[in-house]
C-alpha cells in the first residue's frame, strides 16, 4: 500500500486550518482565494478523510445553479478520493448524483439552490449531515445561507461548514461584510492569537474608533421566513422521533384507504405494542400483589386466568368491516365476525341477544296469525286417548 504524506497534498497556507478541524475548534470556515489558492482541493480532501474517519458523518456540497455541480464539486470530491488513494472504497453515481463510501454506506450528497426553501435532505442510511460546503458562497444570498443551514445542521452533535469563494469584484458584495468588518486583531500571529484569548475571556470586543467598524454579525437575526421555516422542521422532527403522524397533514387522509391508513399508521401502531406489552406486565405484576395481600388475609385468589384486553382508541370503518362479514357469513362463526365491529364489546352477548330478539318476533308473528304457543302437545294427546 502506497503510503501518501498530506503535506504532500495541503498547501502549507491551510495546515493551520486543517489543525482547527481535527481539534473542532469552529463551525464554520470561510476560505478565500484565487483559482490558484487550492482552497477546493483542501475541502474535498477534508470532507473525505473526515468522514473516513466518522462513520456516522455524511456531507452535501452545494452550488447557487444545480447545472454546475458536476464540473466542480464533483469532479472535485472524485479528485480527492482519487489521490488519497481510495478509489476502491467509494462508489460515484451522476444519476441520482451521490459518491458513496461502501464499508458504511455513508453518502456526499449534491443540490443546487436555485429554489433555496426546496433544498431538502435526502435519507440517510446512517449518521447524518455533518459536512455542508458552499461552493462560490458569493453566489448565494445571506437568507439563502441562513435556510439551507437549518435544513442541514441538525440531528448531529457537531457540524462542519465550508465557505469557498473567490474575492469578490466587489466590496459590496456581502461575502465581504461576513469577515470582521473594520476590526484588527494584531500586528502579527502571536499578538492575534493573545487577542484572541481576550475576547474568549472577557466576551468584550475593541472597535477601533472613527473607522466602519461593527459587530453586527455576531447577531443572528432570524426573519419571519427563517422563523416558520425552523418551526417545520423542529414540527416535522418531532412527528418523525415519536413516530406520531401529524393527523392535520392535508395529505394525511386524503382518498387514503383502511389498509393505506394502516400503514401510515405503522409506526405509531409498533410503538403503541410495545407500550401495551409493558402496561400488561405491570398490570399483571399489581394482579399479583393484590392476590398476596388477599391470600395474606386468608381469601386465596388465582389471577392466572385474568385476560387483560387493550383497546385502541382509534377511527374505524364500520361501513368496511360490515361488507367483510357479510361476504364471510356461513364460513367463520358468528361471535367472531360480531368481535370485528368495533362497537362490540362482548360478541358472545351480542349474538344471544340478536337470537332472544329472533324468538320474541316469532312468537309475535305467530300471536298475530292465531298459532298457538308454548302448548304441552304431549298433554293433547293424552286427553284424547
Amino acid at each position: 500500500m502506497t503510503k501518501i504524506e498530506l503535506t504532500d497534498l495541503i498547501a502549507p497556507s491551510f495546515y493551520e486550518v486543517h489543525h482547527a478541524l481535527k481539534e473542532e475548534r469552529y463551525t464554520h470556515y470561510w476560505l478565500k482565494g484565487g483559482r490558484g489558492s487550492t482552497k477546493s482541493s483542501f475541502i474535498s480532501i477534508e470532507i473525505i478523510l473526515g468522514m473516513m474517519c466518522d462513520p456516522n458523518a455524511n456531507a452535501v456540497a452545494l452550488r447557487k445553479v444545480k447545472e454546475n455541480l458536476r464540473e466542480s464539486v464533483f469532479e472535485q470530491l472524485l479528485w480527492a478520493i482519487e489521490v488519497l488513494g481510495v478509489s476502491h472504497l467509494w462508489h460515484d453515481s451522476v444519476s441520482p448524483m451521490s459518491l458513496t463510501y461502501l464499508p458504511t454506506s455513508q453518502k456526499i450528497i449534491f443540490r443546487g439552490a436555485d429554489k433555496p426553501k426546496k433544498v431538502k435532505s435526502s435519507k440517510l442510511r446512517r449518521g447524518y449531515i455533518k459536512y455542508v460546503w458552499y461552493e462560490e458562497v458569493d453566489e448565494f444570498l445571506p437568507e439563502d445561507i441562513r435556510t439551507i443551514n437549518q435544513t442541514f445542521l441538525r440531528g448531529g452533535p457537531k457540524f462542519v461548514v465550508f465557505y469557498s469563494f473567490n474575492p469578490p469584484k466587489s466590496q459590496r458584495n456581502w461575502v465581504n461584510a461576513e469577515e470582521l468588518k473594520g476590526v484588527v486583531l494584531g500586528d502579527d500571529e502571536e499578538q492575534a492569537s493573545q487577542v484572541i484569548q481576550m475576547l474568549k475571556k472577557y466576551k468584550v470586543l475593541e472597535l477601533p474608533p472613527g473607522q466602519d467598524a461593527d459587530a453586527e454579525w455576531l447577531v443572528k437575526s432570524l426573519n419571519e421566513s427563517d422563523t416558520e421555516v425552523l418551526r417545520n422542521a423542529i414540527r416535522d422532527d418531532i412527528h418523525q422521533f415519536a413516530m406520531v403522524p401529524n393527523l392535520t397533514d392535508e395529505n394525511f387522509a386524503a382518498n387514503a384507504s383502511g389498509v393505506a391508513m394502516k400503514y401510515k399508521l405503522l409506526g405509531l401502531e409498533q410503538l403503541a405494542k410495545i407500550k401495551e406489552r409493558y402496561f400488561i406486565q405491570g398490570l399483571r405484576e399489581r394482579l399479583k400483589l393484590f392476590a398476596n395481600v388477599l391470600k395474606v388475609k386468608g381469601k386465596a385468589v388465582d389471577v392466572s386466568d385474568v385476560t387483560i384486553t387493550m383497546t385502541r382508541n382509534l377511527p374505524a370503518n364500520d361501513l368496511e368491516t360490515a361488507q367483510m362479514i357479510a361476504t364471510l357469513n356461513g364460513m367463520v362463526s358468528t361471535p367472531t365476525l360480531i368481535s370485528q365491529l368495533s362497537f362490540v364489546h362482548d360478541p358472545q352477548a351480542e349474538v344471544d341477544a340478536v337470537n332472544a330478539e329472533k324468538e320474541d318476533d316469532i312468537k309475535r308473528n305467530q300471536a298475530a296469525f292465531g298459532v298457538p304457543m308454548n302448548e304441552d302437545v304431549n298433554a293433547d294427546e293424552d286427553a284424547i286417548e
